[in-house]
């Protein structure tokens, strides 16, 4: 049985003191070894002496980028003189299901937590203290930080169990399920950028992966009342996500579409919705990408809307080819289009006027206007409105020359016969 508890020991040394190295306090709060010390930022420490006459207990901040021997150690200076050799031991604290990670304090000025962080987010919450090495764990119920020190925190009966100056861990409860049958997380840490977090792992490649259940009977469809909401608290909750009736709903509690998206009033430009690709591999990934699609499977045409990856979009074609291909009628109050030039050449002297002779003749020959595409080229390749208006003015103007020509004709006629 003795053998059983040292071993049991021995192992609960190792969980919570995992590395030990040497190293030397110098350049100021740095501790000097060949070590990675990248692996163990923000780590608890214990920094000894050789001797073991100084014995302190630290939080490591930041292993230099450009040095990873030299981690930085917040005051470590002031208790221990420059190259001084010291044996540095990384501290890992055990994991609790439902508590916190372990917050290194000190037991100090009767039934004091001391440490240098805000004890208020701690307020009225279960906690577990033990000693460092995972002996003496003892559950308290936290009251109150004070108000002119939020660096410390007072817990009734700490000072029953454990003595003044002696460093422990400190576990909060930040997980219980009550009796409503609601999880509540709490980030005991209130680190910036910081959550709470439930993870879920699936290796099957075969069944079904994780997933979030819920149910309520006899309600269904447009009845039911069953909602997944994720949001904040700042001046009152926020529904910043609603899954409910099998809608989604950002910003909205009671989405009325399949999406339904508010953005609230504001003064500033925003982006409703965006898509950001980094990057393709071959312009034929990217002609082939879709972007956003809406599709009908139950109609012949089972493209209604379509954005490619090339910034094509198709109304009633599933594969556009344009920047804008659209399967029916546009109906439109105005429409315009940029050109790079106009007929007005026609009027400049050098322009080569057709003879009356030669339209006739083309006509003839081609059935059609010179310059003008054909019935079949119109029906296989559609017509450009922009290049269709400037061959019917190049033409209008035509007729007008043709006409001042004729005019000038007449009037030399009729000039003739007066005389």
């Amino acid at each position: 049985m003795r053998k059983i508890l040292s071993l049991l020991l021995i192992i609960t040394c190792f969980i919570c003191y995992s590395q030990t190295f040497k190293a030397t306090v110098n350049s100021g709060d740095h501790l000097i070894g060949q070590i990675d010390w990248l692996r163990y930022n923000t780590d608890n420490l214990l920094v000894e002496t050789i001797n073991k006459s100084i014995r302190k207990y630290y939080i490591a901040d930041n292993a230099r980028n450009y040095n990873s021997n030299a981690l930085h150690v917040n005051n470590i200076s002031h208790d221990f003189p420059q190259n001084t050799e010291v044996i540095v031991t990384i501290i890992r604290p055990r994991n609790y299901w439902g508590y916190s990670d372990a917050l290194l304090a000190k037991v100090n000025s009767g039934a004091h937590l001391i440490k240098a962080t805000d004890w208020s987010i701690f307020n009225s919450k279960d906690i577990i203290v033990e000693e460092l090495d995972g002996t003496n764990q003892n559950y308290f119920a936290t009251e109150n930080a004070r108000m002119s020190n939020p660096n410390a925190m007072f817990v009734s009966g700490l000072d029953e169990k454990f003595n003044q100056d002696t460093w422990v861990f400190v576990y909060a409860k930040n997980a219980d399920i009550d009796e409503a049958g609601n999880l509540n997380l709490t980030n005991t840490k209130n680190l910036i950028g910081a959550g709470n977090s439930i993870n879920f792992s699936s290796f099957s490649q075969t069944e079904f992966g994780p997933r979030i259940r819920s149910s309520l009977d006899y309600a269904e469809g447009q009845n039911s009342k069953m909602a997944l909401v994720m949001g904040s608290y700042y001046n009152g909750f926020k529904e910043e996500l609603t899954l409910k009736n099998g809608r989604i709903g950002i910003n909205n509690l009671n989405p009325i579409s399949y999406f339904n998206l508010f953005i609230p009033y504001s003064n500033e430009k925003i982006e409703g919705i965006s898509v950001d690709v980094q990057g393709f591999g071959t312009i034929q990934n990217k002609n082939e990408s879709t972007y956003f699609q809406v599709r009908d499977l139950g109609a012949l045409s089972k493209f209604p809307f379509i954005i490619k990856g090339n910034g094509n979009v198709g109304i009633g074609v599933g594969a556009p080819k344009n920047k804008l291909d659209v399967n029916g009628v546009i109906h439109s109050k105005e429409v315009k289009v940029d050109m790079d030039g106009w007929a007005d050449y026609v009027f400049k002297e050098n322009y080569a006027l057709p003879t009356l002779k030669e339209v006739e003749q083309h006509i003839k020959e081609k059935g059609h206007l010179p310059n003008i595409p054909s019935e079949k080229e119109v029906v296989e390749n559609g017509l450009s409105v922009g290049e269709n208006q400037k061959l019917l003015l190049q033409k209008i103007e035509e007729l007008t020359l043709y006409m001042i020509e004729q005019n000038k004709r007449i009037e030399e006629l009729e000039k003739n016969k007066t005389n």
